[in-house]
């Protein structure tokens, strides 16, 4: 039974399940600030909300391009490698976007006062190490495709 329902799912999500993860996880955080009318709560700046609002576009856009990337491997080749590649460093900029600015709230700004430090910092390192990651991806995708020219 587990080999039927694993034989359907299509062959790029059965090769990078975290990937998908990721890609998704993105879009639903993404979608969550994009729709939720109380959010940013702390924000009394409008352009501090636009810059949210954008980091949230960034995300939704980048998660979706990664995921269908993924998806239509075997159809479109060409689009599969270099949407996931540039998917990748969307998701760089956008989580380099929401650290700095969480940073920049924490430190700068008086309006927010970190009530709980270590979670401050877990946070934090959560959107650095995504950072990371995906810049480490993308790189990897760029120095392979350099590698075959």
């Amino acid at each position: 039974m587990l080999k039927n329902v694993w034989g359907r799912i299509p062959c790029g999500f059965r090769e990078r399940p975290f990937d998908v993860y990721t890609a998704l996880l993105l879009v639903v955080l993404g979608l969550y600030g994009f729709f939720d009318p109380t959010f940013p709560e702390l924000q009394e700046d409008t352009v501090n909300s636009v810059i949210i609002h954008i980091t949230e576009l960034y995300m939704i856009v980048a998660g979706s391009v990664i995921v269908s990337a993924i998806f239509i491997k075997e159809r479109c080749k060409r689009f599969s490698y270099f949407g996931e590649m540039y998917g990748w460093i969307f998701v760089a900029s956008a989580s380099l976007t929401v650290g700095i600015f969480q940073i920049y709230n924490a430190l700068v700004t008086e309006t927010t006062d970190v009530q709980n430090i270590l979670l401050f910092w877990i946070v934090f390192f959560i959107w650095f190490s995504l950072v990371i990651v995906s810049v480490i991806r993308s790189l990897d995708m760029y120095v392979n495709i350099r590698g075959k020219k």
